[in-house]
């Protein structure tokens, strides 16, 4: 996680790192800032279909 954090903060901002980032926190069962990623994946290029699966599967999770 640290690293990929570090890509964003280095300017490297793309929906592929967003969307690892977010499996990563998912993978940690912090859903909150997972389903944030998974969003910000999204919303940095609407056309990667990933992160569309990772976003539904964790509110399913958290139960919304």
């Amino acid at each position: 996680m640290e690293d990929l954090n570090k890509l964003i903060n280095d300017g490297k901002k793309n929906a592929v790192i967003y969307h690892y980032l977010a499996r990563a926190y998912e993978a940690t069962n912090r859903l909150d800032k997972g389903i944030k990623f998974f969003e910000k994946s999204i919303e940095t290029d609407s056309s990667y279909p990933k992160p569309y699966l990772g976003l539904a599967l964790a509110k399913g999770e958290q139960g919304n």
